[in-house]
């Protein structure tokens, strides 16, 4: 996790080893602007605190892989949103229960509760949140039945789930 942070903003990294004393690494960031100041967030995140009123927008994610959640709430980060990880649909449930969120991501092949089963059931509990599944399946499996949430096929680029969660804020 730590290496992917830096390789984000780390313009050259370079490491000497010194025999018998050790090894040395260079860093070097890139510079500020003139005036000290960061350079603005990227629009989408500024589009989404604005539209939540000057605070980030919660995102509850789920899904059982760990390192497909890990990721995609990376990723979900990086575009400004706020990240609650859910390693199952039950796990989600019981987070919607307790806390509000802005947005729901989920996976759909999930032990015990498919996301369109945790779909169903949030939408139930909450009827005006909006839901994004994300997929690996071109067809749900039969019995599943029509699910009116938009899509997002796995893999997908940070791009392609910047589109989907633009989707869903316009929602």
């Amino acid at each position: 996790m730590l290496i992917f942070g830096l390789a984000v903003v780390v313009i050259m990294w370079r490491w000497t080893a010194h025999r018998g004393r050790g090894t040395t690494a260079t860093i070097t960031l890139a510079a500020v602007a003139d005036g000290g100041e960061a350079a603005p967030a990227p629009a989408e995140a500024a589009e989404a605190q604005e539209r939540a009123g000057s605070r980030r927008l919660s995102i509850l994610a789920a899904d059982d892989d760990a390192l497909v959640l890990m990721n995609t709430g990376d990723l979900l980060e990086d575009l400004g949103l706020e990240v609650a990880p859910a390693y199952s649909s039950q796990d989600a449930l019981e987070q919607l229960s307790g806390r509000d969120f802005d947005r729901v991501v989920t996976d759909h092949a999930m032990p015990r509760m498919t996301g369109a089963q945790l779909i169903a059931e949030a939408g139930a509990r909450k009827p005006a949140l909006p839901i994004l599944l994300a997929t690996g399946y071109a067809d749900l499996p039969p019995g599943v039945g029509p699910i009116d949430v938009p899509r997002l096929s796995k893999p997908f680029s940070q791009l392609e789930l910047k589109r989907a969660i633009e989707t869903l804020i316009r929602a």
